[in-house]
C-alpha cells in the first residue's frame, strides 16, 4: 500500500503550498512589456501571478489514487486467504503445539528434523495421501526405516488423517475415526443395510456410537 500512495504524487506534476508551479508550468511563458530605461520598450517572459496553480492537486489524481490502492488491496486479501480446510495460522511467534501420543518422538525426530510442524499437519490427509507424502520423504532421504514406518504413518493418521464414512474398512475407521472395534461394526453394519451415510448429523445417529467422542473427531470424517 505504502508503495501505492509513494506513486500516486508522480502520476502528475507537484504542487507546493506556495502555489509555485512545476518546472514550465500549465501556462506557457508570455511576453511582457518592460522599460529597462533605455527608451526602447522591450520582452520579458514571466509568468503572470494570476494565472499560477492553486496548490491543489487535480480532482482526478484522487480518483486514480483511490482505485489503485483498492485493486492493490483486493490481490493482497486474496493472496492471504488461507486454502479451504486449513486451520487457521499460529499467531506470529507461536509455534504450532504437535499432538502427543505413542510414534510422537520418532516422528519428531525424523520429520520435524527437516520441515516445520505447521507445514506437515496442517491439512488432515487421507491414508493413502500420508503414505504418498512419506514414500516421497524417504526418496529425499528423509531416515524412514522398516521400524519405523509404521509408527509414523500410524501416528499421523491417529492424529492428522481422515477418513471416509462410507468407504473406509473397519480397521480404519478405529485408527483414523477413533471408534472401539464394536462401534465401527455398527457403522459398517449401518450403511449395508441403509445405504451411505450421508452427512456427520446423519452418523450420529448410528445406533450404539458415542456422540461426543464423534463430535471431537468431526474434522476426520468425509462422507
Amino acid at each position: 500500500m505504502a508503495r501505492i500512495v509513494a506513486l500516486c504524487p508522480a502520476l502528475v506534476p507537484s504542487f507546493s503550498g506556495g502555489g509555485l508551479m512545476p518546472v514550465g508550468g500549465l501556462f506557457p511563458p508570455e511576453p511582457r512589456n518592460v522599460d529597462d530605461g533605455s527608451g526602447v520598450l522591450g520582452t520579458t517572459p514571466m509568468h503572470r501571478p494570476e494565472e499560477r496553480g492553486s496548490g491543489r492537486p487535480p480532482a482526478w489524481l484522487g480518483v486514480a489514487c483511490a482505485m489503485l490502492a483498492s485493486g492493490w488491496a483486493v490481490m493482497v486479501g486474496v493472496a492471504q486467504e488461507p486454502a479451504a480446510g486449513a486451520p487457521p495460522p499460529a499467531p506470529a511467534g507461536q509455534q504450532m503445539v504437535l499432538a502427543s501420543g505413542p510414534g510422537a518422538d520418532v516422528f519428531q525426530r525424523v520429520c520435524v528434523l527437516c520441515h516445520t510442524p505447521d507445514r506437515i499437519v496442517s491439512v488432515r490427509k487421507s491414508k493413502v495421501e500420508w503414505e504418498e507424502i512419506i514414500d516421497k520423504m524417504i526418496t529425499r532421504g528423509a531416515q524412514v526405516t522398516d521400524d519405523n514406518y509404521g509408527p509414523i504413518e500410524d501416528y499421523l493418521l491417529r492424529n492428522y488423517g481422515k477418513v471416509n464414512v462410507n468407504k473406509a474398512v473397519k480397521d480404519d475407521l478405529v485408527v483414523i475415526g477413533g471408534l472401539t472395534a464394536a462401534e465401527a461394526d455398527a457403522v459398517v453394519a449401518f450403511r449395508t443395510a441403509s445405504g451411505p451415510i450421508a452427512d456427520f448429523a446423519a452418523l450420529g445417529k448410528v445406533p450404539g456410537l458415542d456422540a461426543k467422542k464423534l463430535d471431537e473427531r468431526r474434522d476426520a470424517f468425509t462422507f
